[in-house]
């Protein structure tokens, strides 16, 4: 009798637990919401006037806000300034010698932030005709966002289809509306600003993440790491790179071609190589950067547009982009 009764209680636990429902994630709840932002622009009536003194790679990031380690120079090779880990280094040690230890370790920290503001990431600047802009996408629902989005999609996603000669790749707006339900424990890589993303699988996603160029997902983690779209979760969700478009204002590009300006920020720059010599968008490059562990160096700071690469000289220099 005792064996029956607990073979019965046994039994009826299992059906318990096997009744029981599993939790659902608050990433499951965001997708089933079915709650969708698209991205917009806000209009920037900055106007930069271009400068006939400096070269035009200078007045093209001027637009941009500028560098302070840009300038023009004689030869292209000085036009980026850089504070040395030399320089770094004597002047900890001076400074430990004529003062105190907290005082060096203050003017180390100080070169360092200096150093880090010496160096920038790439990034792209798409102009609009301003008379496109000014009829047809200034006060539109979305502040022209879909027609620069639609420059910025066709080609960055066709310089990794050439240049891999893959298909598996996508370039998709980003829903807003992922900012709202943003904590940073599910995904440290959510960035709230993002505009779009560029997913992609096959030989490119191979490549990046062997030279640890670019950090795959999360995977079983249970960081939030699945990209979300306005089409809904990206068809590739190991290989994906972020962007921003922010509005830069309306200037007469070297003086003849009136035109507003966007800033393309992408989360990583490992492709970016590849689509300053495919695309037909201007990219600032500088000398140096990083992506994970894959450090990318150029031998001198150059802006593209046009097909050629302009240099950051006295004499305007252009060059031809390889």
């Amino acid at each position: 009798m005792r064996l029956l009764i607990s073979l019965v209680l046994t039994l009826g636990l299992a059906g318990c637990a096997s009744t029981q429902e599993e939790p659902v994630s608050p990433f499951q709840e965001f997708i089933d919401s079915g709650i969708k932002e698209a991205p917009t622009l806000e209009h920037n009536d900055e106007v930069y006037e271009w400068d006939e003194t400096k070269s035009f790679a200078l007045n093209v990031t001027m637009i941009a806000g500028g560098h302070d380690s840009l300038s023009d120079a004689k030869l292209p090779e000085d036009a980026q300034r850089e504070v040395t880990s030399g320089g770094r280094l004597a002047g900890f040690l001076v400074d430990a010698w004529a003062g105190t230890l907290t005082q060096a370790i203050a003017f180390d920290s100080l070169t360092r932030q200096r150093r880090d503001s010496y160096r920038f990431d790439p990034y792209a600047i798409v102009f609009v005709d301003a008379d496109v802009y000014n009829n047809e996408l200034k006060g539109s629902e979305d502040g022209g966002f879909n027609h620069v989005f639609g420059i910025i999609k066709d080609e960055l996603t066709e310089s990794i289809r050439s240049n891999y000669n893959d298909n598996s790749v996508a370039a998709l707006r980003w829903n807003k509306a992922s900012s709202m339900n943003w904590e940073p424990r599910f995904n440290l890589r959510w960035n709230p600003d993002t505009d779009f993303v560029v997913t992609f699988d096959g030989a490119a996603c191979e490549e990046s993440t062997e030279k640890n160029a670019l950090n795959m997902r999360d995977g079983d983690s249970g960081r939030f790491s699945e990209p979300f779209t306005m089409e809904g979760i990206a068809p590739w969700e190991d290989c994906n790179i972020y962007g921003e478009v922010n509005p830069l204002g309306y200037t007469v590009l070297n003086g003849e071609r009136e035109v507003y300006a966007f800033k393309v920020t992408l989360s990583n720059n490992y492709f970016t190589p590849k689509f300053a010599e495919s695309t037909s968008l201007t990219w600032v490059i500088s000398t140096y950067w990083k992506d994970g562990f894959h450090t990318i160096r150029a031998p001198f700071p150059f802006v593209t547009y046009d097909k050629k690469g302009w240099l950051f000289t006295k004499s305007n220099d252009t060059i031809e982009v390889k």
